[in-house]
């Protein structure tokens, strides 16, 4: 009958959900009705559907018709539950649905979880992914470390480059021999040839400039795997850190976005969490400009810079996951909310 149940549903004998309207009851790994959670025997139930409700059509006095008699069952979704976070593979495409194309990464690193941010944002989905492609973005809006000087301030320096190229590991190679082979050692951990299609990977120094003076901080090796995961992995003499982010759409123009924080397990508690602040910090920068911004499929471009043209095959390389949404949109029209 539509009920949610996400929403008072009941989990039974560990491997079957009841929904809190009816009690009818569901198997978890097939999705079947079920006659209870101790008979997984499918339920045998007839379907009827509105001949027109939009038009308040009938036939002979019936506004309902058989459509169908047998057994029902729920849509299933993959779900995986890796570094403290709950993942849930969709497509709009049916065919893809069962067919997952790539794994989030399975972080595995000797490094203590130190806390999250959850933050929730009011634009399209894009603008927060495009932030990692978006090089000169950093220089003029995150150059703050602190709000209350401008004595001491960020610098940043990127590249960022398709994981589908055959020069990547030379482009990602870094003037620090540390660094580089933390960074090498990342890359061939995590990029494979089944998922590297799906893959766009960053490189983010970062200074600290004091009165003039520019300090090395660390170097970010960042992954963005798909339409909504990103890894950061930090590098620098002192320390190890990984930041996981995951974009979650609550509805059209509402998102989560959530950043958890792995570190070195020596790593005094009060500078993790002073790195996590930053970080929610630098989002706070961009909240204000997505919150209050417009998202437009024409675009200006200056080509001759390296930075617009790494934008521009950032968006070439995300359109992708577009695929199969305006037939699915169009499917909203109907009456199955």
């Amino acid at each position: 009958m539509g009920a949610n149940l996400g929403k008072g549903g009941v989990v039974k004998n560990k491997s079957c959900i009841q929904c809190p309207f009816h009690g009818w009851v569901f198997d978890g790994e097939t999705g079947n009705c079920v006659v209870s959670s101790d008979n997984l025997s499918r339920k045998q139930v007839d379907q009827f559907e509105y001949h027109d409700i939009k038009q308040s059509k009938n036939i002979d006095g019936n506004y309902l018709y058989k459509c169908y008699s047998g057994n029902v069952n729920l849509k299933k979704y993959h779900v995986r539950e890796l570094n403290g976070t709950i993942l849930v593979w969709f497509d709009s495409r049916p065919e893809f649905q069962d067919n997952i194309p790539y794994e989030p990464f399975d972080l595995n690193v000797k490094l203590d979880y130190r806390g999250e941010s959850i933050n929730f944002v009011n634009c399209h989905i894009q603008e927060i992914p495009e932030n990692g492609a978006d090089i000169r973005h950093f220089d003029f809006l995150h150059t703050k470390l602190f709000t209350f000087t401008s004595l001491i301030k960020f610098e940043w320096k990127m590249l960022s480059h398709r994981a589908t190229e055959d020069d990547l590991f030379e482009v990602m190679k870094h003037k620090h021999e540390f660094i580089n082979e933390f960074k090498m050692k990342v890359l061939k951990t995590y990029i494979n040839d089944s998922n590297k299609k799906y893959i766009n990977v960053i490189s983010l120094d970062s200074y600290v400039k004091i009165f003039g003076w520019k300090f090395f901080l660390f170097n970010a090796t960042g992954f963005q795997l798909g339409p909504a995961l990103v890894y950061l992995f930090l590098k620098s003499k002192l320390f190890e850190v990984t930041f996981a982010q995951s974009i979650t759409p609550l509805k059209k123009f509402n998102i989560r976005v959530t950043h958890r924080i792995f570190a070195s397990s020596f790593l005094p508690y009060f500078v993790s969490a002073f790195m996590l602040y930053s970080e929610v910090q630098q989002l706070f920068s961009d909240m204000l400009i997505w919150n209050n911004k417009t998202f437009g499929s024409k675009l200006t471009y200056n080509l001759k810079t390296e930075a617009d043209r790494n934008l521009i095959s950032w968006r070439n390389w995300y359109a992708r996951f577009y695929e199969g949404c305006h037939e699915f949109e169009q499917k909203q029209d109907a009456l199955d909310w």
